[in-house]
């Protein structure tokens, strides 16, 4: 998920919660309006702010809370987020 968002940021210039969750999660097969308010609250950050994908504590939150949405869970240590950011 980490690539993923840096690769929207590279190819395509989104640097913000609403531009990464539309991607995501278009509107044609999701709630993506309530997907970015659950994330936006989650992570604590505007959907229009710009993050900086290379900080470690704002995208561990952001994955986290796609995950959770997602996955009705977030079952991954923080381990897990420190050695995905060590792979990148």
């Amino acid at each position: 998920m980490l690539k993923i968002l840096r690769n929207y940021e590279r190819k395509y210039g989104d640097n913000t919660i609403r531009q990464f969750i539309s991607r995501w999660a278009p509107p044609n097969e999701n709630d993506t309006e309530g997907y970015i308010a659950y994330v936006c609250q989650s992570v604590g950050i505007n959907s229009r702010s710009v993050i900086d994908v290379n900080h470690k504590p704002t995208m561990t939150a952001l994955v986290k809370a796609i995950i959770q949405m997602e996955n009705g869970q977030q079952p991954y240590s923080d381990e897990i987020f420190t050695r995905a950011f060590e792979m990148l």
